[in-house]
Parts: C-alpha cells; sequence; structure tokens
C-alpha cells in the first residue's frame, strides 16, 4: 500500500512509532539511529505524505493501512460509536460488581441511542429541504463565530498557509497598495509577528507547503506587471529564496499541493484567461505542462479531498461561473480524462476561499453580478451536495484568506464594500462530545 506515496521501508517504521505518540529521541532509540536522521527522515516523510505535523501524518498512516484504526468505515453509526472507547473505562473484571457493570452498559447504550437519534434526524430533515439548492440551502444554526485579533493591516488577494501552529499571511493588496509583508499569527497567543519579507511585493498570489517550505509563484506587483518567479519561503529560518521560474507570467490562479508536488492551475497572464495546468517537482526544480482545464478563468479556487482535486468557480470572458470540476493527476498519467464534473456552487462565485476540514469542503467569500458579501458554504462530498453555515457577525467580503485548524476555520481579511479588511474571525466547524469515565 506504500507505493502510493513511495515511502520506504525505514520510513513504515517511523510513521509507525510517530503514531504511537514516541519522540524523535526515543524512535532513534528504538531503531538504533540518530536523532538528527529521524529528522531527516520526518521531513521526507512529510513531503510525500504532503503533510504539515505528526497528526496529519498518523491520518495518513491510518488511511493506509500502516497504522491499526479503532475506527470502523462500514457505517456512520460504527464509525461514531467507535470512538466510545471501552477500555478506556478502568474497571477490572474481577471484583466489579454486576450493578456497575449493568449501569456502564446502560450509559453506552443510551449514548448510542443519543447518536443513532441525532443522524436519522439529520437524515431526515435534510431529505425534508428543497431540492433546489440554488433557492434555498439547509441552515446549520448555532453561534459559533469568534473575533479575533485583527491583522495589522487589511489585506485581500494574499496567499496564505499553516505551518505548524503558526498562520503565515504573504503579500497581498491593501488600501495604500501591493504588499511585500509576511505576517505570522500565533494560533496559541491570539498574536501577529512579522516575518521576513517578500522578495517580490506581490497580490492576486496563493501558496502551497510541501517538505517545511512555503512556495509562492507568480502574482502582480505594485506596476500592475504579471510575475513568472517562484518564491520559497523557510519558515524555520525566516529566510526566502528563488526557484525554477514559471513557464509564463502568471496570476490571480488556483494552487493545490499533492503527493509531494505542486498543481497550478489556470489564472490570468496580463492578457488570456489561462487553461493550463502546470506541475512543479521541488526534487528537481522544474515546472512541466501537465494537462488543461475545460475552460481558462481566474480568480478560483482548488482543493485535495479523498484523493482528488476539486476545482471550483472564478470568471472568465464569458462571466462567472458556478462549476465544479474534479481532477484526477494518475488519470491524466494512465492516458485518461483526468477531469468530470460534481455538484455545481449554488451560486456562480469569483474570490473566495477554500479549504478542508474533516473531508468536508468549506467556502468563504467571493461575489457575483448579483450579490456580494455571499454565505459561506460547505461541501459534502459522499452526498454530493452543499449545505449553507451559519453566517458569520463580521461580512467575508471578496479575496479572504481561510485556514483550517483541528476543528475550527480561520477566515482573515477580504474586502468589504471597496474596504480592504484587517478582520480576523474563527468558525467552530466541528464539536467534540466528552463520554464520561466509570471509575
Amino acid at each position: 500500500m506504500n507505493e502510493e506515496f513511495e515511502l520506504s521501508e525505514r520510513e513504515i517504521d517511523i510513521i509507525r512509532l510517530v503514531a504511537t505518540g514516541a519522540s524523535n529521541k526515543e524512535i532513534a532509540q528504538k531503531l538504533v539511529i540518530s536523532p538528527n536522521t529521524v529528522k531527516v527522515h520526518l521531513r521526507n516523510i512529510f513531503g510525500k505524505l504532503n503533510v504539515v505535523s505528526r497528526t496529519e501524518a498518523t491520518m495518513v498512516a491510518i488511511r493506509m493501512g500502516w497504522v491499526d484504526s479503532p475506527k470502523n468505515e462500514n457505517s456512520p453509526v460504527e464509525s461514531i460509536a467507535s470512538k466510545i472507547d471501552l477500555n478506556e473505562f478502568p474497571v477490572t473484571q474481577i471484583g466489579m460488581s454486576r450493578n456497575r457493570r449493568r449501569w456502564i452498559g446502560a450509559l453506552v447504550i443510551f449514548f448510542l441511542l443519543l447518536i443513532i437519534g441525532n443522524i436519522y434526524f439529520f437524515i431526515f430533515f435534510n431529505k425534508n429541504q428543497t431540492n433546489n439548492p440554488t433557492d434555498s440551502l439547509p441552515l446549520q444554526n448555532s453561534q459559533r463565530w469568534q473575533k479575533l485579533t485583527p491583522m495589522s493591516v487589511g489585506l485581500k488577494t494574499m496567499a496564505a498557509v499553516r505551518y505548524e501552529q503558526l498562520f503565515y499571511i504573504i503579500g497581498g493588496e491593501t488600501n495604500d497598495g501591493i504588499s511585500d509583508s509576511v505576517l505570522i499569527y500565533d494560533i496559541n497567543q491570539n498574536s501577529w509577528k512579522e516575518g521576513a519579507k517578500k522578495p517580490n511585493a506581490a497580490s492576486n498570489i496563493q501558496a502551497a507547503i510541501i517538505g517545511e517550505k512555503i512556495f509562492v509563484p507568480g502574482g502582480i506587483n505594485e506596476t500592475g506587471i504579471v510575475l513568472k518567479s517562484l518564491e520559497v519561503y523557510d519558515p524555520r529560518e525566516d529566510q526566502w529564496e528563488f526557484k525554477a521560474d514559471l513557464p509564463n507570467e502568471i496570476s490571480r490562479y488556483a494552487l493545490v499541493s499533492f503527493e509531494g508536488k505542486i498543481y497550478l492551475f489556470g489564472g490570468w497572464d496580463g492578457q488570456t484567461y489561462r487553461q493550463e495546468v502546470y506541475v512543479y517537482d521541488p526534487s528537481i526544480d522544474s515546472w512541466d505542462l501537465f494537462s488543461k482545464m475545460p475552460q481558462g478563468r481566474a480568480d478560483f479556487a482548488a482543493t485535495v479531498v479523498g484523493g482528488r482535486i476539486h476545482v471550483f468557480g472564478g470568471r472568465n470572458e464569458e462571466g462567472i461561473l458556478d462549476s465544479h470540476d474534479v481532477f484526477v493527476p494518475q488519470r491524466q498519467m494512465d492516458g485518461e480524462n483526468p477531469w468530470s464534473s460534481s455538484s455545481p456552487l449554488p451560486q456562480k462565485r469569483f474570490g473566495f476561499s477554500v479549504n478542508v476540514l474533516a473531508d468536508m469542503v468549506y467556502i468563504a467569500g467571493g461575489e457575483n453580478e448579483n450579490q456580494r458579501n455571499l454565505p459561506v458554504i460547505q461541501f459534502l462530498p459522499p452526498k454530493d451536495e452543499w449545505l449553507e453555515i451559519d453566517q458569520p457577525i463580521i461580512p467575508i467580503g471578496n479575496f479572504p484568506a481561510m485556514i483550517p485548524y483541528e476543528t475550527r476555520l480561520y477566515i482573515m481579511g477580504g474586502e468589504v464594500n471597496s474596504e480592504v479588511t484587517s478582520t480576523n474571525q474563527v468558525f467552530q466547524a466541528i464539536y467534540t462530545i466528552l463520554v464520561p469515565v466509570v471509575r
């Protein structure tokens, strides 16, 4: 199974130990290698798995079957119920009263019935909604939004990524012009600081992270010129370097990292909407033309979910799009058509941000010819349908940044009523239910 990610047997051994919570030193002792060697292996593993943390690497290992998982994916009820681990109840079989056993059994059954009831209510609720998602979407009403410390300056069309427990907001456009700043947000401290400035100020950019490096291609500079440079930021050293130029000038593109490579879709070269799909291989520092999209577009977004790249919306010479295309790179390599269509956006939309949390796609920001401040929406891949979620107190506007972390979505900046904002707000997308332990 490790051929998909091309991990060596040594790397498989390391990822299994990582899944147990072992430190680098403990891994080194068990495998009789140095801690520095462990660090090198982990850096390679992160790059190959397209992850930036031990937790994400462990989740991939579980999904690939390298590490045993207590999760049963046969049914939604069993999947949720499996999280209630009876081994967490520190009760010995010998000497435990029959009444206590019955009490524990009743408690478990109660929580299972509660979960089952919620699942059936959710299914029944969805079935009774209108069949036209454009006119009316099911609402998930709750007070889940919270204001956080704003950025030091209003920004839009900036690049944004997470590395460890820090967010990196790079470049973009302010009310005064094009930015070369690197703003760093500390999740735990709810505070901002600045990093080394980007070599070329640029807006209309995106970023991808591979192997602990942040890659930022192209963009538009302060004089309106479209760039073709690839600038790479090292968050550990707070330093920038240049890598291989793009084949042509490009901005307003969509960018994802997938299986250790960077995929750049479409964009604007200063004159035309592009439909090429370029792939950058960091191991050889080279760009290659890989495929073409069904149509050229700009001001759109893409994300990876379920081993596929989903491409949403945007605009071109024909107008604003509601398309939702799915790209499978392996099919392109096999000589097949790599593109297919999925459920379109509920509204035509451009200038938005997209990301994935718990295998669900979220889209925030954007506008169309009829509406500004479009609602935040959620896409459920297994059901191929869209939902409208609880909306923020502060409007998001166009070209914001959105970054997921744990159970939350952080949304920063954007343009509202022709004013670039510095807002920073968080949405609690997932709640965790704690089951009491009987001692």
